[in-house]
């Protein structure tokens, strides 16, 4: 603020006092409303100023406020109290105001979401989770502004509301939608979430909070946590024979081998090993004929995840009939 002196008498005038209706006495050395280093005006205390003459002073002063039309600006009036140089008995005052317009700081927040995919409390580090178990989630609500604000909602687009947690109900975030977040401050809250119901699977799932001020402004942010389930390696084979019943002097039986990747990995195929005709992929098999072996192109082969396929041999079964053997 500057301030302007004109003595408009034909006497010499003398500063007695300066005060501002809303920053106090001006010529108070301690006043805690305006620095004595940035405050000029505590010079002119008891100076003189004569007849016809002019002088200025600037102070500095924080000026903060709701925005309100209906309240309206800031303004704030000074008041000089002056003497005649000589006479102090003899007295005057003037004053004057300025006014200062409020302008509308609107509200912005930063959401970070993270995840303790493997239970340890840490959500900083790169985890894997069984599938189909609980996954906790940590909000971090950050008030990027110097005014106050207000937590309007917070929604996941995969989970849904209410957003509580088993673990930590003091902090869960279904509780802090209506809390002040006051200027600068960071609001965390917790929830807790379900992993994917598949092997190898990322699931990708993403908060969104909403906040607002006194003046209805709103603003909202969100952020993205990750979810894995490891991979595996399963699979599964079925064997089926073409014919079930054969004669004990022995006949030919064709069999039928399925086989499905059931994990999240490609798989190769190592060995097939049958229990009563040996290594199926083995060319020189003696009980098992290359020439109707399909399964020999397998050996060494991939497979993808989820995938499946399938094979034949040719084996001679025979035995005594024998109900108690079988």
């Amino acid at each position: 603020f500057t301030l302007v002196f004109n003595n408009t008498g034909s006497l010499d005038m003398v500063f007695d006092s300066l005060d501002d209706d809303v920053f106090g006495d001006l010529f108070d050395n301690a006043n805690p409303l305006v620095p004595s280093a940035t405050n000029a005006c505590l010079a002119l205390d008891g100076t003189t100023l004569a007849a016809g003459g002019n002088t200025s002073c600037t102070f500095v002063a924080n000026v903060s406020g709701d925005y309100d039309v209906a309240v309206g600006d800031h303004v704030n009036t000074v008041t000089l109290g002056f003497s005649e140089d000589g006479d102090p008995t003899n007295t005057g005052t003037t004053n004057d105001d300025e006014t200062i317009e409020f302008e509308d700081v609107l509200p912005s927040i930063t959401v970070l979401k993270d995840a303790d995919d493997d239970g340890d409390d840490s959500f900083s580090d790169p985890e894997d989770v069984a599938r189909n178990t609980t996954v906790e989630y940590r909000v971090r609500i950050t008030n990027n502004t110097n005014e106050p604000l207000t937590i309007d909602s917070i929604l996941d687009d995969v989970e849904a509301a209410p957003l509580t947690s088993a673990t930590r109900p003091a902090e869960q975030c279904s509780d802090a939608i209506g809390d002040p977040l006051p200027a600068g401050a960071t609001l965390t809250c917790y929830f807790d979430g379900t992993s994917p119901d598949a092997d190898g699977a990322n699931l990708q799932n993403t908060i969104t909070v909403g906040a607002s001020d006194d003046e209805s402004n709103t603003t909202s942010d969100d952020d993205t946590a990750d979810v894995t389930t490891p991979e595996t390696l399963n699979a599964t084979v079925s064997k089926t024979a073409n014919d079930l019943s054969v004669p004990e002097t022995g006949q030919d039986v064709t069999f039928t081998l399925a086989f499905n990747n059931t994990g999240s990995l490609d798989m190769v195929f190592d060995t097939l090993e049958d229990d009563i005709f040996g290594d199926l992929f083995d060319n020189a098999n003696p009980v098992v004929p290359s020439a109707t072996n399909t399964c020999l192109g397998l050996d060494g082969t991939s497979l993808a995840a989820g995938g499946n396929t399938s094979c034949q041999f040719v084996a001679n079964v025979s035995g005594d009939y024998d109900v108690a053997v079988g």
